[in-house]
């Protein structure tokens, strides 16, 4: 049960420091590698256009899906974590836009 509230507390900690309050903004750490990182999202080209904006409640629900299929057991604090992540990811308004304007072009 420790576990669980350790994982929701570094996470909502995690999420107020690292992530915006609003959607459309930049993560308070901006590293930047072309055709994978921009100011700190994962946008990966798709065409001279556009990209796939591969938004952090996406990596986070792999992450869970993918211990699951593969029957791996993961830490009970990184489950909440990851779940919480999810939870946080999906409150902003534009969650679900993917398709984005590339911005390395």
């Amino acid at each position: 049960m420790y576990d669980v509230i350790l994982g929701c507390i570094v996470s909502f900690a995690y999420a107020c420091f690292m992530y915006p309050k609003i959607s459309k903004k930049h993560t308070r750490i901006r590293p930047s590698f072309k055709n994978i990182l921009y100011k700190g999202s994962i946008i990966i080209p798709i065409s001279k256009k556009n990209a796939a904006h591969i938004h952090h409640w996406i990596v986070f629900l792999l992450l869970v899906l993918c211990c699951f299929i593969l029957n791996k057991t993961i830490p009970l604090c990184v489950f909440s974590f990851s779940i919480c992540m999810v939870l946080q990811g999906l409150c902003y308004n534009d969650c679900f836009n993917i398709i984005c304007k590339n911005p390395y072009h």
